[in-house]
């Protein structure tokens, strides 16, 4: 049951983000909270606080730009 819950979660959040790749494209520029890290607790934290409709919400992940190069 546990890895369905976290399947959810995962696709919850994804299913509602926008990828930016710089500053400047952001559609807005001030939020109420900023996350920094997009991980396990990063994600879960956005997505508890995303219920909130009257927040806006920065989730802030470095991530790769590269694709894996796999051999």
């Amino acid at each position: 049951m546990l890895p369905f819950i976290l399947a959810f979660l995962v696709f919850f959040t994804i299913a509602f983000c926008a990828i930016y790749e710089s500053y400047d494209s952001l559609p807005k520029k001030d939020f109420h909270y900023t996350i920094v890290g997009g991980g396990t607790a990063g994600n879960v934290l956005s997505n508890r606080s995303a219920e909130d409709l009257d927040i806006s919400l920065l989730v802030l992940e470095a991530g790769n730009r590269e694709p894996r190069k796999r051999d």
